[in-house]
């Protein structure tokens, strides 16, 4: 029998791992080597390494390093080189620096191949760190069967973390793989020493106490971890045990009896209903009991030994628990002991809830990752989820000498509940390259009963370039075989959603803009049953399609073939309506490249012979307007402009009101630090204070996806001092009904833009994500508060003028441009997805002015896609169905 051992599955997002040239590795023509798949491995502040899989038919390769300086041009660091290894590891690096490394393939003299083109890979060092922080001293005494006394020392007052774990589950792991299983439980971080008696531990069970210097925003540690010198046993538990005894069931009719190890012993117990408590936690069940019989549970309070005759219903099963516990400390005084009363009924908690399960991989930090993503059903409303790693391969169940009833056990005591991260259930952790994982997951109803164990078993990916391997699975698991490869770059734009009067009655039409590699696209559109919403959708997530590969695969399957000399699709509609539009596209060899959506809305009263949809929402991706953002140099953007808002927020004594009316402004841009940063005057509805006190506005040379010269504004900034109170432009987002404004955040880039082709400057909000409830959320505006430096935390007072606020995104023209042929021309109206996507990794507000109504900020990660190898949720909520939707073919009449 193959040991195994319990993993929490930490609920993580992965992050890839990618090369910006080196994903093509076809040969070309039959003679050119394939270029190397190069990946970086492991990266400090003065080295790096790279790793790749050998290039069939390759005798060497050949490889040359540079430098990338404040200004984007290379400078050589080492020449051109020849290696027959795999790997490369550079160091004596600068700290905090980015350097590019290209590698290609070189063939045998004579082999009549020719050598592959350069691969070309970026990687930067991480910045210089802080002397390796020691620790003095580690102590553990006064063990007790449930606590110790901790004290932790450490050499300076450098930031770090520390924990009591069972020794058992990382006696004999590396100091990496120490960090890898607790890092996810790190929230907060001591400094200094540290005194503190800490809880909740286990009778009878050895402990050691862990600690290592780490850095919170990095994610990483930053020291070696040093731990207790000795490791501790908590002594057995000598609280008072009480004995149940359930006698046989008669006529409906059962004798049980409760014996406490203490003759007088004080302690609470009851009869309940298996199905009353299935997967509800010992302190869930002390709640159940207190709402039955009141808080202090007199009705059940027990003094020594104690027998009853309980009637039970026929076919319901029960459960006699019993457990000393103060009510005023809210603490259990003894263990919780329980006993089953069967009496005909299905097991307890055995119900219809499901979930069903796709592999993910990825990396988290640079190390490996594997898990899985999870598609409750409809009965499901929690998860509970386990990972275990196992030794070696297993294809089933029996082969590690497990049943799906003996995984269900104990997923129910040891797994973690699951909640789902942007609309996606997840469970991941890091893992080693080649290890065996065995994941589990159960659904529970509404009832509290829980339905069967679902699992598979993968074998986590070999190297950074391959796939993990599905070793083994659940009969009932949905798993599809995986999603169809992207192989080609074709694709298809959609341009415009409009509207047109018809002898027919109204119609909707979506225009495409194939490119050039698109030969065919296939085409969805669905209709959105709005009773099913309480508000038009903006997303897919809101629909309820988890991702765009599940759009991809509707489409393909259901979708029509677009006319590719008309390039649109008109359909019938009615006023008000909601549509899901989609294309995919098909190169000459019958390719099919990525997914295309848009979400729109017609007018509920159109007026006139046709007119425009509203855009609720599109992928990224989309260049419905026709964006294309070029380099700038810093003083392009000097000069007076225009501006013109996506809409506008109106903000009174009664709360505030979203509009689509564009506000606009005279804006001034002039230079404030040469090469770096600007003033910018009268960008405010408050026109003469605006003018008077300019904002600063950064301006950053690097390039970012190929476009240097892009604008940052940072938030908050205080524009102007009158006596006690400091006038601070600050940032402002909506979620749920509070429009909420920062007064003391410290935000990079609360807005992000660049200029375009044709001279417009497009500038959009930042994205930024919370915890407490509030999530990720879009910066929308900014305007002047006041804040009271005797009183920062008081209310703030408004500008009288400052009523509007111009919602981004927002426009910038000057010349013969026309502000509002600009708005239009570029669809402001949805966001500038060209900017969007490049934006820095979601910062962390350093303090909040609505604290209480949004809680305690931490460090989040900004959660990015992961790639699926099998699986594809089932159903869609409130769609359509495809056939029924274009059974009528419109024509755009001539106008």
């Amino acid at each position: 029998m193959r040991k195994f051992g319990l993993f929490l599955c930490l609920s993580l997002l992965f992050a890839f791992t990618g090369c910006s040239d080196s994903d093509d590795v076809e040969e070309q023509g039959g003679t050119v080597l394939a270029k190397p798949s190069v990946a970086v491995t492991t990266t400090t502040s003065s080295s790096f390494k790279v790793a790749w899989d050998a290039v069939p038919n390759a005798e060497s390769y050949k490889y040359r390093l540079s430098q990338e300086n404040e200004t984007g041009d290379e400078l050589v660091v080492q020449p051109e080189n020849s290696t027959s290894a795999t790997a490369l590891a550079f160091g004596d690096l600068d700290p905090k620096t980015k350097y590019i490394l290209r590698v290609k393939a070189v063939a045998a003299a004579g082999s009549g191949l020719t050598d592959s083109e350069y691969s070309k890979i970026f990687a930067t060092t991480l910045a210089e760190e802080a002397a390796e922080l020691t620790f003095e001293k580690i102590a553990a005494t006064n063990p007790t069967y449930e606590s110790v006394d901790v004290e932790i020392v450490p050499s300076a007052e450098n930031l770090y973390y520390w924990q009591v774990v069972e020794n058992s589950l990382i006696e004999g792991k590396s100091d990496r793989e120490i960090v890898a299983a607790l890092k996810e439980n790190i929230s907060e971080l001591s400094s200094g020493t540290v005194k503190k008696t800490v809880h909740g531990l286990k009778a009878d069970t050895e402990y050691t106490v862990v600690a290592f210097g780490y850095d919170l925003d990095a994610g990483k540690s930053t020291s070696a971890v040093a731990r207790l010198e000795t490791a501790f046993t908590t002594p057995a538990d000598d609280r008072m045990t009480i004995a149940i005894t359930v006698g046989e069931v008669a006529d409906n009719n059962v004798h049980v009896t409760f014996e406490p190890s203490v003759a007088d012993g004080r302690y609470f117990a009851d009869v309940v209903a298996a199905a009353d408590i299935a997967g509800k936690s010992e302190y869930e069940i002390v709640v159940l009991l207190q709402n039955k019989y009141g808080a202090e549970m007199t009705d059940i309070v027990r003094n020594g030994k104690f027998e009853t005759d309980v009637a039970v219903e026929e076919n319901k099963n029960y459960v006699a628990v019993a457990f000393g516990y103060n009510v005023a400390a809210s603490e259990f005084l003894t263990q919780f002991f329980r006993a089953e009363i069967k009496n005909g009924g299905d097991e307890p908690g055995m119900s219809e809830a499901w979930v069903n399960m796709a592999c993910v991989y990825g990396t988290i930090s640079g190390q490996p990752g594997i898990g899985a993503e999870l598609y409750p059903n409809d009965k499901t409303v929690k998860v509970k989820a386990g990972g275990f790693t196992l030794t070696g391969p297993a294809t089933s169940l029996e082969e590690i000498g497990m049943t799906e009833a003996s995984l269900r056990e104990r997923i129910m005591k040891e797994g973690i509940d699951v909640t789902p991260s942007q609309g996606s259930y997840q469970v991941s952790a890091p893992t080693e390259y080649g290890q065996v994982w065995l994941f589990g997951t159960i659904g529970i109803d509404e009832q509290g009963n829980a339905g069967e164990a679902n699992w598979f078993i993968v074998k986590a990916q070999a190297s950074a370039s391959t796939e993990p391997e599905i070793l083994g699975m659940s009969d009932k698991n949905d798993e599809t075989g995986g999603d169809e490869p992207i192989e080609t770059d074709a694709w298809s734009d959609i341009t415009a959603v409009s509207w047109e009067m018809q002898d027919a009655g109204l119609a909707i039409f979506f225009d495409c803009e194939p490119n050039k590699t698109a030969t065919a696209v296939t085409v969805g559109a669905w209709t959105l049953d709005m009773d099913k919403f309480p508000a038009p959708p903006t997303s897919l997530e809101e629909i309820g399609i988890r991702s765009e590969s599940e759009l991809r695969s509707m489409t393909l399957e259901d979708g029509i073939a677009l006319d590719m000399e008309k390039k649109y699709v008109g359909l019938k509609t009615n006023a008000g309506e909601v549509w899901l539009f989609s294309t995919v596209a098909a190169d000459a060899e019958g390719k099919n490249g990525a997914v295309n959506w848009v979400i729109a809305q017609v007018p509920a009263s159109p007026s006139g012979e046709y007119g425009a949809c509203t855009i609720l929402g599109q992928s990224e991706n989309n260049n419905a307007g026709g964006i294309e953002l070029v380099g700038s140099t810093y003083e392009d953007y000097l000069g007076a402009w225009t501006l013109v808002s996506y809409g506008s927020a109106i903000v009174g004594e009664k709360g505030y009101q979203f509009t689509e009316t564009p506000l606009q402004f005279n804006v001034r841009i002039e230079k404030d630090v040469e090469g770096q940063s600007y003033k910018v005057y009268g960008w405010n509805a408050d026109t003469e204070f605006a003018n008077a006190n300019p904002f600063i506005m950064n301006y950053d040379p690097k390039e970012t996806e190929g476009i240097g010269g892009w604008l940052n504004i940072p938030l908050a900034q205080v524009v102007k001092t009158e006596g006690n109170i400091d006038w601070t432009l600050c940032p402002r987002f909506l979620s749920g009904e509070t429009y909420y404004y920062y007064t003391n955040t410290d935000m990079d880039k609360a807005f992000i833009g660049a200029r375009e082709k044709e001279g417009a400057v497009v500038i959009q909000g930042g994205q930024y994500e919370f915890t407490g409830g509030i999530g990720v959320v879009q910066i929308l505006s900014m305007n002047f508060m006041g804040i009271d430096k005797d009183n920062p935390k008081g209310e703030a007072q408004t500008r009288p003028l400052e009523t509007k606020h111009a919602l981004a995104p927002y426009v910038l023209v000057k010349g013969d441009l026309s502000a509002s042929n600009a708005r239009n021309r570029m669809q402001i109206s949805r966001k500038a997805a060209d900017i969007a996507r490049v934006q820095a990794t979601i910062n962390t507000f350093a303090s909040l002015s609505t604290a209480a109504a949004i809680g305690a900020p931490r460090h989040v990660a900004k959660p990015t896609n992961i790639r699926q190898i099998n699986g594809r949720s089932t159903g869609m909520l409130g769609l359509g169905t495809t056939s029924e939707s274009m059974m009528t073919v419109y024509y755009r009449s001539d106008r």
